[in-house]
Protein backbone atom coordinates (compact mmCIF):
# COMPACT_ATOMS: atom_id res chain seq x y z
CA UNK A 1 0.00 0.00 0.00
CA UNK A 2 1.62 3.52 -1.36
CA UNK A 3 1.51 6.93 0.85
CA UNK A 4 -0.92 8.27 -1.20
CA UNK A 5 -3.21 5.27 -1.15
CA UNK A 6 -3.74 5.11 3.01
CA UNK A 7 -6.84 5.48 4.26
CA UNK A 8 -7.63 8.71 5.69
CA UNK A 9 -10.28 6.98 8.16
CA UNK A 10 -8.75 5.58 11.21
CA UNK A 11 -9.32 2.34 12.55
CA UNK A 12 -11.22 1.28 15.53
CA UNK A 13 -9.68 -2.72 16.34
CA UNK A 14 -11.24 -1.67 20.46
CA UNK A 15 -14.72 -2.11 18.34
CA UNK A 16 -14.03 -5.99 18.13
CA UNK A 17 -15.19 -5.97 22.10
CA UNK A 18 -18.87 -5.04 21.14
CA UNK A 19 -19.07 -7.39 17.95
CA UNK A 20 -17.79 -10.43 20.14
CA UNK A 21 -20.50 -9.73 22.47
CA UNK A 22 -23.78 -9.53 19.89
CA UNK A 23 -22.01 -12.55 18.68
CA UNK A 24 -22.20 -14.71 21.68
CA UNK A 25 -25.55 -13.62 22.22
CA UNK A 26 -26.64 -14.67 18.68
CA UNK A 27 -25.12 -18.17 19.28
CA UNK A 28 -22.45 -17.75 17.36
CA UNK A 29 -19.41 -20.63 17.45
CA UNK A 30 -17.08 -17.59 18.00
CA UNK A 31 -16.59 -15.03 15.37
CA UNK A 32 -17.96 -17.05 12.95
CA UNK A 33 -21.17 -19.27 13.48
CA UNK A 34 -20.86 -23.06 13.05
CA UNK A 35 -21.17 -23.85 9.31
CA UNK A 36 -18.31 -20.70 8.69
CA UNK A 37 -16.38 -22.35 11.27
CA UNK A 38 -16.89 -26.27 9.31
CA UNK A 39 -15.50 -24.30 6.31
CA UNK A 40 -12.88 -22.76 7.75
CA UNK A 41 -11.62 -25.97 9.74
CA UNK A 42 -12.46 -27.55 5.71
CA UNK A 43 -9.78 -25.13 4.04
CA UNK A 44 -7.56 -25.62 6.88
CA UNK A 45 -7.26 -29.24 6.66
CA UNK A 46 -6.59 -29.03 3.04
CA UNK A 47 -3.54 -26.02 3.22
CA UNK A 48 -1.99 -27.87 6.23
CA UNK A 49 -1.83 -31.12 3.88
CA UNK A 50 1.58 -28.91 2.01
CA UNK A 51 4.57 -30.37 2.75
CA UNK A 52 6.37 -27.57 4.32
CA UNK A 53 3.79 -27.15 6.94
CA UNK A 54 5.53 -28.63 10.35
CA UNK A 55 3.82 -31.50 11.98
CA UNK A 56 4.04 -30.34 16.19
CA UNK A 57 5.84 -27.39 17.36
CA UNK A 58 4.79 -24.24 18.92
CA UNK A 59 1.76 -22.30 16.90
CA UNK A 60 0.67 -18.85 17.39
CA UNK A 61 -3.18 -18.21 16.46
CA UNK A 62 -3.65 -14.66 15.11
CA UNK A 63 -6.63 -13.04 15.78
CA UNK A 64 -7.92 -16.33 18.09
CA UNK A 65 -11.24 -14.79 18.95
CA UNK A 66 -13.08 -17.64 20.56
CA UNK A 67 -10.53 -19.65 20.25
CA UNK A 68 -11.88 -22.16 18.33
CA UNK A 69 -9.06 -22.28 15.83
CA UNK A 70 -6.61 -22.50 18.31
CA UNK A 71 -8.16 -25.60 19.86
CA UNK A 72 -8.14 -26.94 16.30
CA UNK A 73 -3.97 -26.71 16.31
CA UNK A 74 -4.02 -28.12 19.69
CA UNK A 75 -5.72 -31.31 18.93
CA UNK A 76 -3.57 -31.63 15.77
CA UNK A 77 -0.43 -31.77 18.53
CA UNK A 78 1.17 -28.19 18.47
CA UNK A 79 1.48 -26.12 21.47
CA UNK A 80 -0.45 -23.18 20.92
CA UNK A 81 -0.81 -19.56 21.97
CA UNK A 82 -3.68 -17.64 20.84
CA UNK A 83 -3.68 -13.53 21.07
CA UNK A 84 -6.45 -10.98 19.88
CA UNK A 85 -7.39 -7.31 20.64
CA UNK A 86 -10.47 -8.33 22.49
CA UNK A 87 -10.63 -8.96 25.92
CA UNK A 88 -14.22 -10.43 25.73
CA UNK A 89 -12.94 -12.29 23.20
CA UNK A 90 -9.92 -13.47 25.15
CA UNK A 91 -12.01 -14.16 28.15
CA UNK A 92 -14.80 -16.40 25.79
CA UNK A 93 -11.59 -18.58 24.74
CA UNK A 94 -10.43 -19.24 28.17
CA UNK A 95 -13.71 -20.33 29.46
CA UNK A 96 -14.69 -22.77 26.37
CA UNK A 97 -10.70 -23.71 27.45
CA UNK A 98 -11.63 -24.65 30.46
CA UNK A 99 -14.50 -27.26 29.46
CA UNK A 100 -12.88 -28.48 27.49
CA UNK A 101 -9.25 -28.98 29.39
CA UNK A 102 -7.28 -27.41 27.02
CA UNK A 103 -3.56 -26.23 27.80
CA UNK A 104 -3.62 -23.19 25.03
CA UNK A 105 -2.39 -20.14 26.49
CA UNK A 106 -4.53 -17.02 25.87
CA UNK A 107 -3.60 -13.38 25.95
CA UNK A 108 -4.59 -10.05 24.67
CA UNK A 109 -2.54 -8.35 22.16
CA UNK A 110 -2.83 -6.08 19.56
CA UNK A 111 -0.03 -7.17 16.90
CA UNK A 112 -1.03 -4.54 14.88
CA UNK A 113 0.16 -2.21 17.34
CA UNK A 114 2.43 -3.77 19.74
CA UNK A 115 6.26 -4.41 19.07
CA UNK A 116 5.49 -8.36 19.86
CA UNK A 117 8.50 -9.73 21.40
CA UNK A 118 7.64 -13.57 22.24
CA UNK A 119 10.67 -15.19 23.99
CA UNK A 120 10.37 -18.36 22.71
CA UNK A 121 9.35 -17.83 19.07
CA UNK A 122 7.11 -19.94 16.73
CA UNK A 123 7.24 -22.81 13.90
CA UNK A 124 3.96 -21.87 12.82
CA UNK A 125 1.84 -18.43 12.59
CA UNK A 126 -1.79 -18.68 12.01
CA UNK A 127 -3.73 -15.98 10.41
CA UNK A 128 -7.23 -17.05 9.42
CA UNK A 129 -9.07 -13.66 8.32
CA UNK A 130 -7.17 -11.41 10.77
CA UNK A 131 -5.00 -9.74 7.97
CA UNK A 132 -7.96 -7.67 6.63
CA UNK A 133 -8.67 -6.38 9.31
CA UNK A 134 -5.03 -4.60 9.50
CA UNK A 135 -5.67 -1.09 8.29
CA UNK A 136 -3.00 1.47 6.63
CA UNK A 137 0.42 1.56 7.93
CA UNK A 138 -0.40 -0.82 11.21
CA UNK A 139 0.12 -3.42 8.08
CA UNK A 140 4.23 -3.36 7.88
CA UNK A 141 4.46 -3.25 11.74
CA UNK A 142 1.75 -6.15 11.82
CA UNK A 143 3.82 -8.58 9.05
CA UNK A 144 7.20 -7.43 10.67
CA UNK A 145 5.69 -8.45 14.15
CA UNK A 146 4.95 -12.51 12.30
CA UNK A 147 7.98 -12.21 10.78
CA UNK A 148 10.48 -11.58 13.87
CA UNK A 149 8.41 -13.88 15.69
CA UNK A 150 8.93 -16.96 13.76
CA UNK A 151 11.86 -19.03 13.73
CA UNK A 152 14.12 -19.21 10.40
CA UNK A 153 12.33 -21.96 8.26
CA UNK A 154 8.92 -20.95 10.13
CA UNK A 155 5.66 -20.58 8.35
CA UNK A 156 2.66 -18.00 7.88
CA UNK A 157 -0.66 -19.14 7.13
CA UNK A 158 -2.68 -16.37 5.77
CA UNK A 159 -6.87 -16.15 4.73
CA UNK A 160 -7.53 -12.89 3.87
CA UNK A 161 -10.27 -11.00 1.67
CA UNK A 162 -8.48 -9.67 -1.22
CA UNK A 163 -9.41 -8.36 -4.98
CA UNK A 164 -13.30 -6.95 -5.83
CA UNK A 165 -16.16 -5.98 -3.22
CA UNK A 166 -19.07 -7.16 -5.44
CA UNK A 167 -22.08 -6.82 -2.44
CA UNK A 168 -24.29 -3.91 -4.49
CA UNK A 169 -25.36 -3.01 -1.06
CA UNK A 170 -21.97 -2.23 0.62
CA UNK A 171 -20.41 -1.04 -2.45
CA UNK A 172 -21.22 2.64 -1.10
CA UNK A 173 -19.20 1.82 1.62
CA UNK A 174 -15.98 1.19 0.48
CA UNK A 175 -12.76 4.02 -1.10
CA UNK A 176 -11.98 2.26 -4.19
CA UNK A 177 -8.28 4.50 -3.85
CA UNK A 178 -7.62 3.18 -0.21
CA UNK A 179 -9.29 -0.11 -0.95
CA UNK A 180 -10.83 0.04 2.74
CA UNK A 181 -14.29 -0.58 3.67
CA UNK A 182 -16.17 1.89 5.81
CA UNK A 183 -18.61 2.53 8.69
CA UNK A 184 -19.13 5.94 10.20
CA UNK A 185 -15.80 7.34 9.93
CA UNK A 186 -13.79 4.29 10.64
CA UNK A 187 -11.77 1.74 8.48
CA UNK A 188 -12.92 -1.69 8.81
CA UNK A 189 -11.37 -3.46 6.39
CA UNK A 190 -8.96 -3.59 4.12
CA UNK A 191 -9.55 -5.36 0.60
CA UNK A 192 -6.46 -5.03 -1.63
CA UNK A 193 -6.21 -6.70 -4.96
CA UNK A 194 -4.11 -9.95 -4.61
CA UNK A 195 -0.69 -9.02 -5.68
CA UNK A 196 -0.76 -5.88 -3.44
CA UNK A 197 -1.14 -8.46 -0.53
CA UNK A 198 1.72 -10.68 -1.79
CA UNK A 199 3.50 -8.18 -2.04
CA UNK A 200 3.32 -6.75 1.34
CA UNK A 201 4.45 -10.19 2.43
CA UNK A 202 7.25 -10.70 0.57
CA UNK A 203 8.68 -7.02 1.43
CA UNK A 204 9.51 -8.18 5.19
CA UNK A 205 11.30 -11.16 3.70
CA UNK A 206 9.12 -13.79 3.62
CA UNK A 207 9.22 -16.02 0.68
CA UNK A 208 5.78 -16.93 -0.99
CA UNK A 209 5.12 -20.89 -1.42
CA UNK A 210 2.07 -21.35 -1.83
CA UNK A 211 -1.38 -18.59 -3.25
CA UNK A 212 -4.62 -19.60 -3.59
CA UNK A 213 -7.43 -17.34 -4.86
CA UNK A 214 -11.26 -18.11 -4.42
CA UNK A 215 -14.12 -16.18 -6.19
CA UNK A 216 -17.20 -15.66 -4.73
CA UNK A 217 -20.52 -13.72 -5.45
CA UNK A 218 -20.14 -11.35 -2.89
CA UNK A 219 -16.42 -11.16 -2.12
CA UNK A 220 -12.93 -12.85 -3.14
CA UNK A 221 -10.56 -14.23 -0.46
CA UNK A 222 -6.85 -15.87 -1.10
CA UNK A 223 -4.91 -18.35 0.80
CA UNK A 224 -1.19 -17.77 1.17
CA UNK A 225 1.36 -20.23 2.68
CA UNK A 226 4.96 -18.72 3.09
CA UNK A 227 8.07 -18.89 4.61
CA UNK A 228 10.41 -17.19 6.74
CA UNK A 229 14.36 -18.01 5.84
Amino acid sequence: MSEQDLPLCPADYAAHDAAYQRKRAAGFAGWSDAEELAEQLELLDGLFSHSAIPVAGRALDLGCGAGNISFWLESRGYSVTGIDVSRVAIDWAIEQGRLSDSIVNFAVANAAQDNLDFEDKFDLVLDNYCLHCIIGRDRDRYLSNIFHNLLPGGIYICNTMCAELRDPDELSFFDAKSRTYMRNGIALRYIGRHEDIINEIKAVGFEILQMELFTDEIQDSMSIIAQRH
